[in-house]
């Protein structure tokens, strides 16, 4: 059908067999979903004339604390050390409640990354010298996780005969920092995987490459392109660490079909992890201090936060899970049942001690009701935006913060949306499904039957065209201005919004000294608004400028959405370090002091 959404009409290319084979001969395609807190790994094929792209997740084997090993295409993100022996994946996960964070069990560590705090983990057993590797920071934790998951990718390709030539794309989340981008670049390289311009694709778009070529096997409903106007996408990613929004448009322009990003939320730290920290905090530590004649007053915030926090997490992510499970057997349509009112207990089977320094405190039996978890979701799917809160350890925020940041930017309302496409660990979460289906109450959802394997399938899809095929299928975009500010706080714009990256040399010449003798220029570069610096170009020469110098500012954007400045006056230039203008976050008085500004003096 020439108007239906699918993979071979906005990629034509897909339907020539003879130049698909003829490019990717000799090369696997590897999809890596770097999550929170679980990572799949898939690899694309030619497929045929229905599917002309074939995916499949690849089950990477997991050394349990029991010696035996699982084979399993989930892999939890978390690294544990104990006897000696190192636990990559459901192992280490299984041990989360059993050890102590950050000193022999490491996890929710890619959110951390960027972070240049030297090493963080003084109580580590992972020291430098051990022969496992060392883990003293996140960035130590994320190169050896990559390094054994390396390991199980080669083993696979091996023992399923696939060709060894491999090419890599890794998803990560849409407002992922440059500093982030950066330390994951570090150590996807430490794990011997090679790194290239196209190696980053954003979760959304991934799910939504995975979407358009597993549409006709997964029973996703068929889509037509209309004629006289776009179709509008809107790919809500719930996750462990992130809730990412991603808009795309697909329409026509000059007879051919283009598809682009018009969007992408502003960044909020929200996922699952915060949940299970409001459960952490509302319902088990009350219980807690009262199974131990104390008042949840009486606990210092710093052992909450370091012994009691993480362990307890752990616990409540499983409550949450099997609430979620009981309350989806019980759905009739997309309405929650009665259950959800339910005040009888459901209780994690297991006694659990902390050793804090002046006590030791035992928490037997942990349990929520359904009523509970109602009342902590009812804050995280509230459409009236209420509930607003975060700090340095939890996020309370509803999903509409950001859902609503999209359809803002994207200058459309909820009604103009023909499809929102469910993909993370999180939209498991049946409230979270019911609130979507309330919210778009005039669009359809789509929800794939494994969420968690849907980011890596189009992560190996954008390896398969980006590495083999050398096309971009989804046009990305300056999702927010540029500009710099100019006397009397005048905004002279660099970048438009809705401009295609990567773009070269994007110049502005007509920039000029306030006054003669002048002997510093400073030259504020900013992303949507005054408040969010990007940074600070300092142009100094004690002799002085004079009002007659020409002034040029060059930027640059690459593919991974890293910009670049180079600014020019007299015969001195001045460049900065790759930056990301597209994080979403504005910035307190206390960050913009700490930003760097990048300097150079005659």
């Amino acid at each position: 059908m020439p108007n239906e959404l699918s993979i071979q009409q906005l990629l034509p290319e897909v339907n020539d067999r003879s130049v698909i084979e003829n490019k990717i001969q000799g090369s696997t395609f590897i999809g890596i979903d770097f999550g929170t807190s679980t990572t799949v790994i898939s690899y694309a094929i030619a497929g045929d004339n229905s599917t002309p792209i074939k995916t499949n997740a690849i089950p990477i084997r997991q050394l349990n604390f029991d010696g035996n090993t699982l084979s399993h295409h989930l892999v939890p993100s978390c690294i544990a050390y104990q006897n000696n022996q190192l636990y990559v994946g459901q192992g280490a996960k299984m041990l989360k409640s059993k050890l102590q964070p950050d000193q022999n069990i490491w996890f929710s560590f890619k959110m951390n990354l960027g972070k240049d705090n030297g090493p963080e983990f003084t109580r580590t057993e992972l020291k430098e010298g051990n022969p496992h590797g060392k883990i003293e920071n996140t960035l130590d934790a994320t190169k050896l996780f990559f390094k054994e998951l390396k390991k199980e990718i080669d083993n696979y390709i091996q023992e399923q005969n696939l060709p060894r030539q491999l090419f890599y794309s890794v998803s990560i989340p849409a407002s992922f920092e440059a500093n982030q981008r950066a330390d994951l670049k570090r150590a996807l390289e430490f794990a011997n995987i090679p790194i290239n311009e196209t190696l980053f694709i954003d979760e959304p778009n991934a799910a939504f490459l995975s979407y358009l070529v597993q549409a006709n096997n997964n029973g996703f409903n068929n889509y037509n392109i209309p004629v006289d106007s776009p179709l509008h996408i809107l790919v809500f990613d719930f996750g462990a660490g992130t809730c990412d929004i991603s808009i795309i448009e697909i329409g026509r322009k000059a007879g051919k079909l283009y598809s682009k990003n018009i969007a992408i939320s502003q960044f909020e730290q929200l996922g699952g992890d915060d949940i299970d920290r409001a459960i952490v905090k509302e319902i088990l530590l009350p219980q807690l201090a009262k199974q131990n004649n104390i008042s949840v007053e009486e606990i210092r915030e710093n052992n909450y936060k370091k012994i009691l926090l993480p362990k307890l997490q752990a616990v409540a992510e499983q409550l949450k899970i099997k609430v979620c499970k009981a309350v989806a057997s019980n759905k009739v349509g997309q309405e929650l049942p009665n259950l959800i009112n339910s005040t009888e207990r459901i209780n994690f089977l297991q006694t659990i001690d902390f050793i804090l320094p002046k006590q030791v405190m035992k928490f037997e039996n942990p349990s929520i009701s359904p009523k509970e978890f109602t009342d902590i979701m009812k804050k995280f799917t509230s459409e009236t935006l209420a509930f607003n809160f975060q700090d340095d350890v939890e996020s309370l925020k509803s999903i509409f913060t950001v859902i609503n940041s999209a359809l803002l930017k994207a200058n459309i309302e909820k009604g103009d949306i023909d499809l929102v496409l469910l993909i993370g660990g999180s939209s498991y979460n049946p409230y979270i499904q019911t609130a979507l289906y309330r919210h778009f109450d005039n669009s359809d959802i789509e929800i794939p039957q494994d969420l968690q394997s849907h980011v890596s399938n189009g992560t190996a899809i954008n390896s398969f065209m980006a590495n083999g095929l050398g096309v971009d299928i989804i046009k990305p975009i300056v999702s927010e201005p540029i500009f710099i500010i100019l006397q009397n706080e005048v905004k002279k714009i660099v970048v438009y919004e809705g401009t295609e990256i990567p773009c070269k040399e994007i110049l502005i010449e007509d920039l000029r000294p306030q006054r003669n003798e002048q002997k510093e220029i400073e030259i504020p570069i900013c992303v949507s608004s005054k408040e969010k610096i990007l940074t600070i170009l300092k142009l100094k020469n004690e002799k002085g400028f004079s009002t007659t110098d020409k002034i040029t500012l060059k930027c640059d954007i690459s593919h991974d959405k890293l910009i670049t400045f180079r600014a020019f006056i007299q015969n001195l230039e001045i460049s900065t370090e790759p930056l990301n203008p597209f994080a979403n976050s504005a910035l307190s008085t206390e960050d913009i002091a700490e930003k760097t500004t990048f300097e150079t003096a005659l």
